[in-house]
């Protein structure tokens, strides 16, 4: 791969590859799954054309499966994720795609599963789903960083002020944008099973 280094960068590399690709899979896998889709049909729809790679050829029959048996390790891939994203924000990289896929395994791993494969990234997204609520998390997030800040957006915060009282009637709960960091860390304790009333 060329001079001292560059052999690590491009294992790096692959397992950004990966990261995205896997991670794909699974989303489409969890959509596919909620409009009530045979995962077996669509896998053989989709597997030899435009959406094809080598990630759903190696997991996707074993996701359809429930077949989580490590070829490789998710905590081992974390500690690639980690190393990547420390060396991206050494080269003034922002990889938000892979920051959201790491973001996704920690909270498995923190479940305890780190010691199943990469294909068992899928559990997030039964994990979500358990909770029965349609959120965009990373909208949330974001708001909840700039909930500071001036000049806010009227249209997010009104759309976040239904989410919420949605949210409240769901749960039983009272929380407002006023009480924002509350609101987001019971959603948390929800995905992480702490919560289930």
């Amino acid at each position: 791969q060329g001079k001292a280094g560059c052999g690590q960068h491009a294992k790096l590399a692959n397992q950004i590859m990966i990261a995205g690709a896997l991670s794909g899979v699974c989303e489409a896998f969890s959509y596919a799954q909620a409009k009530g889709l045979d995962l077996n049909v669509l896998f053989d729809s989709v597997s030899t054309g435009a959406a094809g790679s080598k990630q759903l050829d190696a997991f996707g029959p074993k996701i359809i499966a429930g077949d989580y048996a490590p070829g490789f390790f998710m905590k081992h891939f974390i500690k690639d994720m980690k190393l990547a994203l420390t060396e991206a924000n050494i080269s003034g990289l922002s990889l938000e795609v892979l920051s959201l896929v790491l973001s996704n395994y920690e909270e498995l791993a923190q479940e305890g599963l780190g010691d199943l494969g990469t294909q068992a990234l899928i559990k997030y997204y039964d994990i979500f789903k358990s909770i029965k609520h349609d959120l965009n998390i990373s909208g949330i997030s974001s708001y909840g960083q700039n909930e500071d800040a001036e000049g806010k957006d009227e249209h997010s915060r009104d759309a976040l002020e239904r989410i919420i009282k949605d949210y409240n009637e769901m749960y039983s709960t009272n929380f407002s944008t006023d009480t924002f960091a509350a609101y987001h860390k019971d959603i948390s304790d929800r995905v992480k099973g702490k919560k289930t009333k």
